[in-house]
């Protein structure tokens, strides 16, 4: 009976053990739970940085389009519109990501140059849609 009861106390502890070294695996120094690894799905990009700057007849339009994770990538072109007075189009595409990746946002820059007066209107779009930009 003895060797029953030690046997017992010892799977006890062992249990015990692994749930409480999984508890503090589990949490980073500050108290947060760190981020989980998951699915990326259509991606849902909340903030769009632009800045335009122009230079001898060439402007360089830079920014960053915030994604749910680091795991997106970003396209962008430019294009000079045809209306009065002319206008800049960017059109910023950030494609499904199906892969595993740390859910953490990310900022993916973008950097573009074209051809046009520094005082033409600038109008951006995100995957097809009127982007809602700040500087």
């Amino acid at each position: 009976m003895g060797k029953l009861h030690a046997r017992i106390a010892i799977g006890a502890f062992i249990i015990v053990s692994i749930a409480v070294f999984a508890f503090f695996i589990a949490h980073t120094e500050d108290g947060a739970v760190p981020e989980k690894a998951t699915e990326s799905g259509a991606p849902a990009a909340s903030l769009v940085s632009v800045k335009k700057t122009a230079s001898k007849g060439v402007l360089t339009i830079t920014g960053s389009v915030r994604t749910p994770t680091p795991c997106y990538t970003l396209d962008a072109k430019a294009q000079t519109a045809s209306t009065t007075p002319p206008s800049i189009r960017v059109d910023l595409t950030v494609p499904p990501d199906d892969g595993i990746c740390l859910q953490k946002s990310a900022d993916q820059p973008f950097s573009l140059k074209i051809s046009g007066a520094a005082t033409a209107p600038l109008f951006v779009y995100l995957n097809g849609e009127t982007a809602t930009t700040t500087p």
